[in-house]
């Protein structure tokens, strides 16, 4: 799974990510969630944002918090998530009993296409 969105997702981080998965499909293998409000949902829909996240293959939910759903029912169980959200990475372990990689963004989404999350390395990384 790719979490992206907790916090909420702006227009701005919406906008940012239809442009990186243009064109794209999501992986079978993986779910791609996007958290967002609904006033941020509606910038983009009206940008055209909204229409290439959900063609590409992402699921946008409003208004609402991914941390609370489904809880007990053993839908996260043994899933890895893949995110760019310090708060999900924090509370989506215990909450949901997930394993989490943090990554950008970019990394975010590669992971959502290829199936496979693969971090980068960073010119001065070791």
């Amino acid at each position: 799974m790719v979490l992206l969105g907790c916090p909420h997702a702006s227009f701005a981080e919406l906008s940012r990510t239809a442009a990186l998965i243009k064109g794209k499909k999501v992986s079978e293998q993986v779910d791609l969630w996007i958290m967002t409000s609904r006033a941020q949902y509606r910038l983009a829909e009206e940008s055209g944002a909204a229409r290439i996240l959900e063609e590409a293959g992402a699921v946008i939910l409003c208004d609402t918090c991914l941390m609370e759903m489904d809880e007990g029912t053993g839908r996260w169980a043994g899933k890895n998530v893949v995110t760019n959200s310090g708060k999900a990475a924090q509370y989506a372990p215990s909450i949901n009993g997930v394993r989490i990689f943090m990554a950008s963004l970019k990394e975010c989404v590669n992971a959502a296409v290829s199936g496979v999350f693969q971090k980068e390395v960073r010119h001065g990384d070791p």
